[in-house]
């Protein structure tokens, strides 16, 4: 899958993405991102969600039902007949969809927004117990429990990192992650200075932050039904997390690109873009991949030697939804060009109109003017 064009689709009128190795989407809330990003979902695994649904005992008959399902209650409505969805210029059509035959392997691991969700009162819930939840959420989660199954000391970091020990330290320092059985109920914890935190002590960003850690490792290491992955989807990667440890994030992500996933992700936050806008620069400026090891604060060591390999000769695309009065449109935004006479380029679809805006204020107001 290189390519997605959608019109017509709930909020989202015309969307024409193609994929960079890292797809970087903006834009405001309710613009369409996810919509977008569930449909590249959809269109890679209709045979394997279908065969979920269906082993969970759910039926339905035509797309409506389908798509109550799949995005949630109140979304069935959204592909009207004047929808049209084509994957690589192919039109897909819902008949067809639908009727697709069933599988058991996936070829995208979709990390959702509302992640979270996954956990309660410490430990995975099961795809029963999220009834009323997008198929994501569901997987999601589902996916979690299968693989703390298979490889429960990889996915918390006990042994073969999933990625670099600095994601992990950036968000749980030197705390270490494991399960302990509290009231005969399994809960993960947290080793903090010889002290075992259950999960309903710890920070906010740190519960959001687990199942982020968790999907991730499962795409650094995966085995069986994951290892057909091709394609890595992470909404809002930065919810809860400190600029330092978005940082972090971010050196993830390429080192998922580097093992040769396509990573889509959705953000709200400008510091994805001003890696974006340096990226275009350095690549421009034909440096070497070292210069990516300043530019990280990582010091360059035999665990670290490799992470960079040719990060550069990859391609990383931003696209801007763009809510206007009869829908949103999705513009390309990639240039990042500052200079540019399109504001939405100019102003990194709004993430960085408020520094600039403050700057301005600053500069007509600072203590020279007062």
């Amino acid at each position: 899958m290189k390519k997605i064009s959608i019109q017509n689709l709930g909020p989202i009128t015309e969307a024409d993405i193609t994929f960079g190795d890292l797809t970087i989407l903006v834009g405001p809330q309710a613009s369409g991102k996810s919509i977008f990003l569930q449909m590249v979902k959809l269109m890679a695994d209709v045979s394997i969600i279908c065969m979920r649904l269906e082993s969970s005992g759910y039926v339905w008959k035509d797309m409506p039902g389908f798509l109550k399902l799949f995005l949630g209650e109140g979304m069935e409505q959204i592909w009207t007949e004047n929808t049209s969805i084509s994957v690589d210029n192919k039109v897909m059509h819902p008949e067809s969809l639908l009727n697709t035959e069933r599988g058991h392997h996936q070829n995208v691991f979709y990390i959702p927004a509302q992640r979270v969700v996954a956990l309660q009162n410490g430990w995975l819930r099961p795809f029963s117990d999220l009834p009323y939840e997008p198929y994501i959420v569901r997987g999601f989660s589902d996916a979690l429990i299968s693989a703390m199954e298979r490889a429960q000391a990889t996915l918390l970091g006990e042994k073969d990192k999933g990625d670099d020990e600095s994601l992990q330290k950036a968000v749980y320092y030197n705390g270490k992650l494991s399960v302990d059985i509290i009231n005969q109920r399994k809960t993960f914890v947290l080793n903090l200075n010889k002290a075992n935190i259950p999960f309903a002590g710890w920070s906010a960003g740190q519960k959001e932050f687990m199942p982020l850690l968790l999907g991730m490792n499962i795409l650094f290491h995966p085995k069986p039904p994951f290892d057909k992955v091709k394609i890595a989807i992470v909404e809002e990667p930065e919810m809860g997390l400190h600029p330092a440890a978005i940082k972090q994030v971010i050196v993830s992500l390429l080192k998922l690109v580097e093992k040769g996933y396509k990573v889509l992700i959705s953000t709200h936050s400008p510091l994805f873009l001003e890696f974006a806008w340096a990226f275009q620069f350095l690549q421009k400026g034909k440096v070497k991949d070292e210069v990516l090891y300043e530019l990280f604060d990582i010091n360059r060591n035999e665990q670290t030697e490799n992470l960079f390999k040719g990060i550069l000769q990859k391609s990383v695309r931003t696209y801007y939804f763009d809510k206007q009065e009869d829908g949103v449109f999705v513009k390309d935004i990639s240039s990042l060009d500052a200079g540019s006479e399109d504001p939405l380029v100019a102003e990194w679809g709004g993430l960085s109109s408020f520094a600039s805006k403050a700057g301005e204020i600053v500069a007509k107001y600072g203590p020279d003017e007062l």
